[in-house]
């Protein structure tokens, strides 16, 4: 081939072997993903001596003419599930926050600040989930980018999680401002009034 192939990139035709001495009218071609092959279904084509006009046109018009994988990914049926972690972790450190509330309000009673309480089951409970991003995203890059059909498209694809990541750290982060915030030093006097 003169010039070289990335000058004239090779193209492609898939025959099938068929009984039929004749010419064929029509050929149908699914192709995924949609680009122009007009020119590389040309070239495959043989013209009979009847006609010497060949066209090369869509069939399926109703998901238009071309695709436009932004608006398909922005528009997926799956994108309000990004917003699962937020309730989910909310829901689970506050849940934790109040599980601990005795211990908490023991540390309150015997005399540490209230600010120092919330950062502190801040950083507990902040430190937990970096810890299973920490192990849990290297994984999920490695396996994404080795799985990846052309260069780049795992990182696409982790960028793509990032705000799963963002979610989840924000309904932790406001979990445990909402445990915290909920804790008071009366619940270590009403529990010793409960044992009695």
């Amino acid at each position: 081939m003169a010039g070289g192939w990335k000058r004239h990139p090779p193209c492609y035709a898939a025959l099938v072997e068929t009984l039929e001495t004749g010419t064929f009218d029509e050929c149908w071609v699914a192709l995924w993903p949609p680009h122009d092959v007009s020119m590389s279904l040309r070239r495959a084509l043989v013209f009979s001596s009847q006609s010497s006009d060949a066209q090369v046109a869509q069939v399926n018009y109703t998901q238009g003419e071309r695709f436009d994988p932004n608006t398909a990914f922005l528009t997926r049926v799956t994108r309000p599930l990004l917003l699962v972690p937020l309730p989910l972790c909310f829901i689970t450190v506050f849940a934790f926050c109040r599980r601990r509330r005795l211990e908490s309000a023991g540390c309150l009673h015997a005399g540490e600040p209230k600010a120092s309480m919330v950062l502190r089951l801040l950083m507990e409970y902040g430190f937990c989930v970096l810890v299973a991003m920490l192990v849990a995203v290297p994984p999920v890059v490695i396996v994404s980018c080795l799985t990846a059909g052309r260069k780049g498209a795992g990182g696409l694809l982790v960028v793509s999680l990032l705000p799963v990541l963002y979610f989840a750290l924000l309904g932790v982060v406001a979990g445990a401002l909402a445990g915290a915030v909920s804790i008071r030093e009366k619940a270590l006097f009403r529990s010793f009034k409960q044992r009695d």
